[in-house]
């Protein structure tokens, strides 16, 4: 048999059976809403806390009532639905997100990024013992929501505030995060659909505007100097300058590092010499004397050019750094010969691009955990 429970608000009893009741988690509790639009959220807002009876809700729907205004500005996207629920007298504000077949369409037009990857983002952000993350996942659609235990505000408005004040702080640090994340989705996008681009010049314009990638080629803090430096080699008729592709600087102790770009499709591998032992590709071993070439000219010029400059910057025993090639053009008897090969190196550091975006990769894992 269904009990009649009355609340009082605004100096009118309201019938809970008005109201839709149905019991509430088999607790002897009842649910109040505004499925038929029968309140708004004004009606409600300066409901005590204590006149709400024990185990039970008060749940409004805002996308069944857009005229509501208040409750509106109130609910952070997405959320559009808030609950006020009573149970062993803590009261919890819950906001929650359904999300059905059609919600992707609605949340692309404000968002790049998907409904499962911000909610997965959110809940990363809550540490804090008073709120829960959750969801139910039905047939038809997904719930997720936030809860939050207030056990000090005097009124419904009053802990609403507080809590929704909180939950848009939690959706900002989310944003920021996926917008951070977003920079690691674009570079393995770019990635994959350029990965037989032979075009140095795109390469080369990608790593300027992203130039956080080649950073990952550093063990230390370093960041873009100087992207098309010279680096000495004029003669005396003022020709034949060498022009390095980017300069890297150490953050910290200011020392520059030479970085040369060629493409993923350069070869690194040349023919059999014997039996499973390869040679050097030219264009390998002809990057890899370029870079000595402009590494030597920096030195002798060295203090000539920082002379002229109004960048601060040291050179001790510069690094260089050849990008170059894409391992997964060798079998295995190749890749051998190219290892031996570049780890007997000892003043330029051979890195070729599926090793570089591979890190990428592995560094949007840590992020997105």
């Amino acid at each position: 048999m269904t009990q009649t429970i009355q609340i009082q608000l605004k100096s009118q009893i309201v019938d809970g059976e008005f109201y839709s009741i149905t019991h509430n988690g088999g607790k002897n509790g009842y649910i109040f809403d505004n499925i038929d639009g029968k309140y708004k959220y004004s009606e409600i807002k300066e409901l005590l806390i204590k006149q709400i009876p024990n185990n039970s809700q008060l749940e409004i729907y805002l996308y069944n009532d857009l005229n509501d205004e208040e409750l509106y500005s109130l609910l952070p996207f997405p959320f559009d639905t808030i609950s006020f629920v009573k149970v062993d007298n803590s009261l919890y504000f819950v906001f929650s997100s359904y999300v059905d077949g059609n919600y992707d369409e609605n949340w692309h037009k404000k968002f790049t990024w998907t409904y499962e990857a911000f909610f997965t983002m959110l809940e990363q952000q809550i540490n804090q013992e008073d709120i829960h993350f959750g969801n139910y996942i039905d047939s038809y659609y997904i719930d997720y929501y936030v809860k939050f235990v207030d056990n000090q505000s005097h009124d419904i408005h009053t802990g609403l505030i507080k809590a929704a004040s909180t939950l848009k702080e939690l959706i900002q640090q989310t944003i920021q995060g996926l917008q951070g994340l977003q920079l690691f989705i674009d570079a393995m996008r770019f990635w994959r659909m350029n990965s037989n681009n032979p075009n140095e010049n795109e390469w080369h314009h990608f790593f300027i505007e992203n130039n956080w990638v080649l950073s990952q080629c550093f063990s230390i803090p370093a960041i873009l100097f100087q992207n098309k430096a010279y680096v000495g080699g004029k003669d005396i008729s003022y020709k034949n300058g060498g022009v390095l592709d980017i300069l890297y600087k150490s953050k910290m102790l200011e020392n520059l590092a030479l970085i040369e770009i060629k493409t993923p499709l350069t070869p690194l591998i040349g023919k059999e010499y014997r039996d499973n032992v390869f040679s050097i590709s030219i264009e390998l071993s002809g990057a890899i004397n370029q870079l000595l070439h402009y590494k030597d000219n920096f030195l002798k010029e060295y203090y000539s050019i920082k002379g002229k400059s109004s960048e601060s910057f040291q050179l001790y025993n510069p690094k260089c750094i050849l990008l170059i090639g894409n391992t997964e053009q060798l079998n295995d008897r190749q890749k051998r010969s190219f290892e031996l090969f570049r780890t007997e190196l000892r003043s330029i550091e051979i890195i070729t691009y599926d090793e570089i975006f591979e890190k990428i990769g592995l560094l949007r894992e840590l992020v997105s955990l």
